[in-house]
């Protein structure tokens, strides 16, 4: 693993183990000059201390500031867990591992080929606005993503500035770019009854109930993809017609924390839901506590993500819905968890709703303090069962 780079007065000195496992320094000095030295220990925290005491004694002269400093040499290495402020930042569960590859993927394709051969000191406004313009007419990248990427730039800005690199961030002040608002549709109530009728389930999804108890799942407790994906057969109590989501599946990572990172108990609302659950179940080889629900091939991994978007294209195109109204009216199998959003606030409370759902709200005190166990659904399940299903 690499070890994270320092910085003292505006020079960046890196650590490589040889092979002997000693830890060697390298760094440039005001002319530019690879100059390196071994710290004659194997210990990283260590091998920093030694590069400091060696400037704190005189033995390394630095009188070059981050004005030699190219953008390049700040950025390497720069989104990794080798960054104290990132670690620190994921330790404290404000920045989550697929945020940096997005991160990552922004400062890579975006930032660095613009900025690579620019002196970190020497970016000014006028370097940043004319980049965001580029962007924008060279690579036709819509302006929610621009902004995306600016951000990430401004945030790694100011973390120049907590090390110590940076006087002020040029990119306080530029506004971003207006954004086009998204206008998200959703399936009609009677889009979706026929949608979830069993008796066109042999049209509809071919006699496909892995599928079918996917989406109607989804669209019954607004769980998010990598939620079901996640869903293991253990976490379903048919006696208290409830689940527990605490984590997800990433198609990178495997199973992981759930978006929020607090796991919830989602009520199962609709009894036509535990009875197609049990059906599913009745016909799965693998069923233990540990096995994926939604297992497809290999026991040890849910179905893909293109065979979900696959077959909830085709069961929306075989209810009249063409592509290409599909595709403009943007319906995806992410929209069923808008749809339950959207349908169970018309009969549950705003707070039920949201702790269904798992919208992570730390500011809410009532979604903070409120026990799931106090809250009484049945009440709800009779106009909940008749909005849904007619």
């Amino acid at each position: 693993m690499p070890i994270a780079p320092i910085w003292i007065d505006g020079i960046k000195f890196t650590f490589y183990v040889y092979r002997n496992g000693i830890i060697y320094c390298r760094y440039r000095d005001e002319a530019g000059k690879r100059k390196g030295f071994s710290t004659k220990t194997n210990n990283r925290g260590r091998s920093k201390e030694v590069v400091r005491k060696k400037v704190q004694r005189g033995e390394i002269v630095l009188s070059a500031n981050a004005s030699n400093t190219l953008f390049s040499e700040f950025a390497d290495n720069f989104w990794s867990l080798d960054n104290l402020t990132v670690r620190m930042r994921v330790e404290a569960g404000t920045l989550r591992q697929d945020t940096i590859d997005i991160y990552n993927s922004y400062l890579k394709n975006h930032i660095l080929p613009y900025f690579k051969d620019k002196k970190l000191l020497g970016i000014n406004r006028s370097d940043i606005q004319e980049w965001m313009i580029s962007l924008r007419d060279n690579k036709s990248i819509e302006n929610t993503t621009i902004n995306k990427i600016f951000l990430t730039l401004k945030n790694m800005l100011n973390i120049a500035i907590d090390g110590g690199l940076l006087n002020k961030n040029v990119t306080d002040g530029i506004k971003k770019f207006k954004e086009k608002p998204v206008n998200r549709d959703i399936l009609t109530l009677d889009e979706y009854r026929i949608l979830f009728d069993r008796n066109t389930f042999e049209t509809i999804w071919k006699k496909d109930l892995l599928n079918y108890t996917l989406n109607l799942l989804a669209s019954t407790t607004g769980l998010r993809q990598g939620e079901l994906k996640g869903l293991k057969v253990g976490k379903i109590d048919f006696e208290k017609k409830e689940l527990t989501v605490d984590q997800a599946w990433s198609r990178r990572y495997g199973l992981k924390s759930t978006k929020s990172e607090v796991p919830r108990t989602v009520p199962l609302l609709f009894d036509r839901v535990i009875e197609t659950l049990k059906e599913l179940l009745s016909y799965r080889v693998y069923k233990d506590p540990e096995d994926f629900l939604f297992y497809q091939e290999k026991r040890d991994r849910p179905i893909s993500h293109r065979a979900i978007s696959k077959h909830y294209n085709f069961a929306v195109n075989q209810i009249g819905i063409t592509e290409q109204r599909r595709l403009e009216r943007k319906l995806f199998f992410a929209t069923h968890r808008h749809f339950c959003n959207t349908h169970f606030e018309e009969i549950l409370p705003n707070f039920m709703v949201r702790y269904i759902l798992g919208w992570s709200d730390k500011s809410n005190i009532q979604s903070r303090y409120t026990i799931y166990r106090n809250f009484d659904f049945n009440k709800y399940k009779k106009d909940l069962e008749t909005l849904f299903f007619g």
